[in-house]
């Protein structure tokens, strides 16, 4: 496996020393993704063990990637409902070739649910915004999956510290196969609901998001929130798909 830090993007790398959950976060996820039964399989089997935790606390301490990850995983064949190794290991393997993010995601994914973990990321913490965000950007970009995408960006603006980019991204999501016409004309209003809220707000303006705090909407703000650095093109989902929603007038008879 190779080291944490050349698999991890800077901002989430930094993620890996914030030490564990406290609390469990009862999610929905009716529309969420499936989790795939390799995940299910194993989260549903055992449960923390004096072993675990002993190798949890050691994990926490370790300073040398390699180590870190091979103690993680430990934890995870010992306590597969550990919140803690699903969290750290799918941070740990985000970065590496296909296979290996795909896991990563899974592993994170199963970390919101509490009929796999015994203690789901809390939305109270707020790292949880940026997982959340990130798993919801990941499930558009490579599946146009909309139901899992809509859910963990949803997460990730209940938490404490919505970002602007996150706001965007909600708000320009549109289902690219829609299940019927009324399904459909229900995402374009709400599409463009959220649209014009964020539009109608003046420049250094606060929207107020599912969390407790509010922020401005202005390109300099946006630029130093995750992923941000290029706002148009990662704040921005589905602008070509809205194309595709629009019905002109019918002619006159």
């Amino acid at each position: 496996m190779p080291a944490a830090s050349a698999l991890l993007p800077p901002i989430l790398f930094l993620l890996l020393a914030s030490g564990p959950p406290h609390a469990v976060c009862a999610l929905d996820d009716s529309q969420t993704r499936a989790v795939p039964a390799r995940v299910a399989q194993e989260a549903k089997q055992g449960g923390a063990t004096i072993e675990a935790k002993r190798l949890e606390a050691l994990a926490f301490r370790e300073t040398d990637p390699v180590a870190r990850f091979e103690l993680w995983s430990r934890v995870l064949a010992d306590d597969p409902r550990s919140g803690n190794a699903h969290v750290q290991l799918g941070l740990m393997g985000m970065g590496g070739n296909p296979d290996q993010q795909a896991l990563a995601f899974e592993r994170l994914e199963s970390a919101f649910d509490p009929e796999l973990v015994d203690r789901p990321v809390p939305l109270y913490a707020p790292q949880a915004g940026i997982l959340a965000a990130t798993i919801g950007r990941r499930r558009w970009a490579f599946g146009v999956e909309f139901k899992s995408a809509k859910k963990f960006l949803e997460i990730a603006m209940q938490t404490p510290a919505p970002d602007t980019c996150t706001a965007m991204q909600l708000a320009t999501l549109l289902p690219a196969y829609p299940e019927s016409e009324s399904a459909a004309a229900a995402a374009l209003r709400e599409w463009h609901d959220k649209m014009d809220a964020l539009l109608r707000l003046p420049h250094g303006g606060e929207l107020q998001g599912g969390g407790q705090l509010g922020f401005p909407l202005d390109a300099p703000r946006v630029q130093r929130q995750p992923g941000g650095q290029d706002p148009y093109v990662h704040c921005l989902l589905t602008l070509f798909y809205h194309s595709m929603y629009y019905h002109p007038p019918a002619p006159p008879s």
